[in-house]
């Protein structure tokens, strides 16, 4: 198993989430103590896309044993703060709540009708329990159709960024959703948010970039650079 496999949904590994309400007292575990005993392959590697939160939540615990840091002091000082995200968090702050958009989706069964959505923490958060302001979102999205650059200074080495934006899989063609799929991937969606291309960027996949100059599987080195 590679970081590409982990980073498109092609390692094998199951989905999981574990849900909690954002504002209760029970505490997501230590990802080390999160995916022991969840490591187990339903797929062989490369062989199909199968969507899973525990494949992103293995890269956040992958990035905190190759730089020494937790993995969301690692995510604010090396992506969120270079690309100036300070409402940006994988919990939100008190003072974050009122500035941040309600988002809503629809009920099933129900047309026309829509609920908000609730406000969650997550066992794997790391694969996409982020909450932040539509400014912050807006420059990440600056970043990105700027290449990997931000205000003239470069956030994501140029190898780094054409990696994560290629399309990886070419025999992977079709409809994706989450229980399996066999769309092509990039190396990575935004956190929680629904695939509706082959090509997507996402702070996990730049930490992932920056903590070493080349991973397991790759063609190309990938300089360290953001998250």
């Amino acid at each position: 198993m590679t970081f590409r496999h982990l980073l498109t949904h092609t390692s094998g590994l199951p989905t999981d989430f574990g849900r909690h309400a954002v504002w209760e007292d029970v505490s997501p575990p230590a990802l080390a103590d999160y995916l022991n005993g969840r490591l187990k392959l339903w797929r062989r590697p490369g062989t199909r896309v199968l969507y899973s939160n525990i494949a992103f939540t293995l890269v956040a615990h992958l990035v905190e044993k190759f730089s020494g840091m937790p993995f969301r002091e690692y995510m604010r000082k090396n992506v969120f703060a270079p690309v100036e995200m300070r409402d940006t968090a994988f919990e939100p702050r008190a003072d974050m709540a009122e500035r941040l958009a309600i988002p809503y989706m629809p009920v099933r069964r129900r047309a026309g009708i829509y609920r908000p959505v609730d406000w969650v923490k997550a066992d794997a958060w790391p694969a996409g329990v982020v909450y932040g302001t539509a400014v912050d979102q807006a420059r990440w999205l600056m970043a990105n159709l700027n290449g990997g650059v931000y205000k003239g200074r470069r956030i994501l080495g140029e190898a780094a960024f054409r990696e994560m934006m290629k399309r990886q899989y070419d025999r992977f063609a079709g409809r994706s959703t989450a229980a399996g799929s066999t769309r092509p991937q990039a190396t990575a969606w935004p956190g929680g948010s629904r695939p509706s291309t082959a090509r997507r960027s996402s702070p996990t996949a730049a930490a992932s970039a920056a903590t070493r100059p080349s991973w397991p599987g790759t063609s190309s080195a990938r300089p360290a650079s953001p998250s």
